[in-house]
């Protein structure tokens, strides 16, 4: 009865259980890593500290959060890539059906990290995070992304 069970699963079925357990991974990641970075930014004073006019809260608060999240972006979705093309045999052509290239995601990704990072070590200008913004727009823009609602 069990051993039909598994033998007539649908990739669809397959592909809900990769999805939930790339979710989990991603959830017990971004945690363990986001208190380590935490802890980090506590031991080495890359703090943010209220100024009492744009920085409303009421101490010091740890940065760098953005590091472990992007991390663990790249990593869950770096494996589940991995599990969909050579583990499982799916087929996943479905979900990465588009015109833009994945080379201009990754390169207006890295850019908004970079200025993150930037801007959690030292204090960016706003018109300098709007021209690195709108240089990592344009690549995407150039790739073909298209909102059309």
């Amino acid at each position: 009865m069990y051993e039909n069970y598994f033998v007539e699963t649908s990739s669809r079925e397959i592909a809900v259980v990769v999805a939930g357990a790339a979710f989990l991974a991603s959830l017990a990641l971004g945690t363990i890593l986001t208190s380590w970075m935490c802890r980090i930014s506590w031991r080495t004073k890359v703090l943010d500290r209220p100024d009492g006019c744009l920085k409303c809260h009421a101490k010091a608060t740890a940065t760098l959060g953005g590091v472990p999240l992007f991390v663990t972006v790249v990593s869950v979705l770096g494996l589940l890539v991995l599990a969909l093309r050579h583990g499982m045999g799916i087929e996943y052509g479905i979900w990465w059906r588009s015109d833009i290239s994945m080379i201009s995601v990754s390169i207006a990704a890295i850019i908004i990290f970079s200025l993150g990072v930037c801007d959690d070590l030292h204090h960016v200008m706003p018109h300098v995070k709007l021209l690195f913004q709108a240089v990592a727009s344009m690549a995407l823009i150039v790739s073909g992304l298209l909102i059309d609602r």
